[in-house]
This record gives C-alpha cells, sequence and structure tokens, in this order.
C-alpha cells in the first residue's frame, strides 16, 4: 500500500518492503527529490513521486544512531578539551616564567 505519509526534514520512517529505516535529511523542492539518511549511513535520494509509492510508517530515532552528518564522536570532545587543557597549562608556564624573570630583576638590582 503506498504511503499518505509526507516527508518531513528531521523525522524517520520505516520502509516495509525491505525493512530499512532512514530520516529525511534535505528536500528539493525544484528537483522534486528527497535525501535521505539511512540507519547504516548511506545517503540516498529519492524521486518524489517514488516516495509516495513505497509502503512508509512513521519511525522513531534509533537509540544508538549515528550517521553520516552526525561524523563528531565523544572523543573528538575529548580531543577539544584536551587542546583547552594544553592552552591552559601553556598560559600557566609562560605566567611562571615571568615570575622568574622578575624575580632575577630584582635580585641584579639588589646586587648593584
Amino acid at each position: 500500500m503506498a504511503t499518505e505519509l509526507d516527508p518531513v526534514v528531521g523525522n524517520w520512517y520505516l520502509n516495509t518492503e525491505n525493512d530499512t529505516t532512514f530520516e529525511v535529511v534535505a528536500m528539493d523542492e525544484d528537483e522534486g527529490t528527497i535525501e535521505v539518511q539511512m540507519y547504516e549511513g548511506e545517503v540516498e535520494e529519492i524521486d518524489i513521486d517514488d516516495w509516495y509509492e513505497m509502503n512508509l510508517e512513521e519511525a522513531a530515532e534509533p537509540d544508538d544512531w549515528v550517521g553520516a552528518y552526525d561524523d563528531t564522536d565523544d572523543d573528538d570532545e575529548d580531543d577539544l578539551e584536551d587542546l583547552d587543557e594544553d592552552e591552559d597549562d601553556d598560559e600557566d608556564e609562560e605566567d611562571d616564567w615571568d615570575d622568574e624573570e622578575e624575580d632575577l630583576d630584582d635580585e641584579v638590582d639588589e646586587n648593584y
């Protein structure tokens, strides 16, 4: 049975004919195409006429889904945090160096 569901960007659908789950990620009304990203990550383009011939049901977003458009992972965020910490450490080292130079300058002034 053909679907009566309209494609909505951000919504998930189940194609009951082949048991595939996908998200609508973009639509081009001028071209009459819908871009979808499969659960496995592949991105495909569907003609609007083909969309309405498919057997579709609305579906919930999978809990463990990470697709091509979501290519950042927790490791990337950890790396960014480490970089921020390294920059803070560098600033602290520069401050310590400046303090040491001032102490040396004070010693030189006292000796002369």
